[in-house]
């Protein structure tokens, strides 16, 4: 494992273009893969791109459903 392979919340907020109270609402909510070291969220750089990918096909297939009616 690398050195960057393990990233931080300021980092994440960098590559998500997210505010970092946005990020620690979905880590608190656990809706984004994280652990914990000493009391500070940590994020692997596999498991965020993993997580990323999968909530822009979960957004896609929303639009593909047909509307209720």
């Amino acid at each position: 494992m690398r050195k960057d392979d393990i990233l931080t919340g300021p980092e994440v907020c960098a590559i998500l273009k997210i505010h970092p109270t946005t990020l620690y609402r979905l880590v608190r909510q656990k809706r984004i893969p994280h652990f914990t070291v000493a009391k500070a969220h940590r994020f692997h750089r596999a498991e965020l791109e993993a997580w990323m990918r999968e909530q822009s096909f979960s957004s896609f297939r929303r639009e593909l459903r047909p509307p209720m009616t």
